[in-house]
């Protein structure tokens, strides 16, 4: 926890999704506190479980799926409309009667122009190939956990999901003394477009999956600006400083060095610092 609590200080991050939390009964919420953060958990005995922590800043309501295991959402109400995160831990030994539950349940949630959905977590479909969209395996095959993970790609598909990783190792691994390296998470988005950048980052604690830090964007950049009125009253000047001592400025492309795409980049990073030192007015 300590690990955790010292991620969502120095990253200030508004959301924190854990699957596998291995969170029991056991243990109260404030045992699991994480200052500035409310918890919402779904536990399960003795292993799996999904949690999601969000900062206070945030107003959320929490959706019940309680047929549903290791399946946690939540629906944030946001000054550009309302975002629906979910949590998903997929066990590799999953019953097709779940799986189906699972299913119908992404099937289920809204997606507008001003109403998002992000779904992330550990899918667990280690035979589909997220470069082509496909599964590995014969097209007449009778295998059923193949024939299981094409039926969770079609739904993917068929419900205007876009997927962010693709060939990235997202677990590492060792089996009888062989390094094992498997992509095993997975973002999905109702808007490609919501995603700024991902980055992959060491586990967390004894977790042989690697952490994923993601950046969104949940505005137009020009009608935000226009549209967002700050308390510069009440900046702390001593956290823009902090920030702008902590923000890489230099540009991190490589292959389109255009003006624009440089203006844009760095546009996001005085947003970024803004957002979290100014607060707006009421």
């Amino acid at each position: 926890m300590n690990e955790l609590k010292c991620l969502a200080f120095d990253r200030d991050l508004d959301f924190i999704c854990i699957t596998e939390s291995h969170f029991s009964g056991d243990y109260t919420d404030a045992e699991l506190d994480i200052p500035n953060y409310n918890i919402y958990r779904n536990d399960l005995n003795p292993s799996g479980g999904t949690c999601i922590y969000v900062h206070v800043r945030h107003t959320v309501q929490v959706l019940v799926n309680k047929s549903i295991r290791d399946f946690r959402s939540i629906t944030v109400f946001l000054d550009t409309g309302k975002l629906h995160l979910v949590c998903l831990y997929r066990s590799p030994s999953s019953t097709v009667e779940q799986d189906v539950l699972v299913r119908n349940e992404l099937a289920k949630l809204p997606s507008t122009n001003t109403d998002r959905i992000i779904l992330l977590g550990d899918f667990n479909l280690p035979d589909v190939c997220w470069v082509t969209g496909s599964v590995k395996g014969p097209d007449n095959t009778t295998d059923r956990k193949l024939i299981n993970q094409q039926e969770y790609l079609d739904c993917i598909v068929a419900n205007g999901f876009s997927w962010h990783i693709t060939n990235e190792i997202t677990r590492r691994r060792f089996v009888c003394g062989e390094l094992q390296e498997s992509t095993l998470d997975q973002i999905l988005t109702s808007d490609p477009d919501i995603i700024d950048d991902i980055i992959f980052g060491p586990p967390l604690g004894r977790s042989d999956h690697l952490t994923l830090e993601i950046r969104l964007k949940l505005y137009d950049d020009a009608s935000y600006l226009t549209s967002v009125k700050y308390n510069w009253s009440k900046c702390d000047i001593a956290k823009v400083v902090y920030l702008g001592q902590q923000t890489d400025w230099f540009y991190s492309g490589v292959f389109d060095n255009s003006v624009d795409t440089q203006s844009q980049e760095l546009l996001n990073k005085i947003l970024n610092i803004v957002d979290n030192s100014v607060p707006l007015l009421s």
